[in-house]
């Protein structure tokens, strides 16, 4: 079998998506026949702005990732430090934002003191639940669905940097 298309992976991955966007129009629908109201105090227009800004750079970067003609270079570390550090700025300007708008983080989140000491356990219970279907489709993909493709560039900067001891290339990978 040949590799799977760049425009089948794309539709592969709507999937997810589309079968939220089902969910929480049905949850709307359940919500409203019990005469329930969405709570907006703390979303307004600025908080519109910012989550359209976010979701239309991050949309667009992996729609032009689509198209892009060119095959990319062999990865390097510094290209990770640029990524980690561009991620780490999205993350503190997102912050400082909720921070100048006074969101409590932990409400947004649905978190409180209780919840916070359970949060280690369900995490754990969640990775449980969603590794082995992840690695059973792992397998298959790997074993019947591909033709041997050569190693993704990520995987290959992490094999060479931990066999050669540089584990700082490691941590930024991890």
């Amino acid at each position: 079998m040949e590799s799977v298309s760049p425009i089948l992976l794309q539709v592969l991955l709507g999937v997810p998506v589309l079968g939220g966007l089902v969910y929480y129009y049905a949850l709307g629908r359940e919500m409203a026949a019990r005469g329930g109201r969405l709570n907006l105090q703390y979303f307004g227009l600025p908080d519109l702005l910012m989550g359209s800004v976010l979701a239309l750079y991050f949309g667009l970067s992996g729609f032009l990732l689509i198209f892009k003609s060119e095959t990319s270079s062999e990865l390097k570390s510094e290209h990770l430090v640029t990524n980690f550090g561009f991620m780490l700025a999205v993350l503190l300007v997102v912050l400082f934002f909720a921070f100048m708008r006074r969101l409590p983080l932990l409400k947004a989140f649905h978190l409180s003191g209780d919840e916070l000491a359970s949060l280690p356990l369900r995490t754990g219970i969640a990775l449980a639940t969603a590794l082995p279907p992840i690695w059973g489709v792992g397998f298959l993909w790997e074993h019947y669905l591909q033709n041997s493709q050569p190693e993704q560039s990520l995987v290959s900067l992490f094999r060479s940097s931990a066999e050669s001891g540089d584990w700082s290339a490691v941590l930024l990978v991890v």
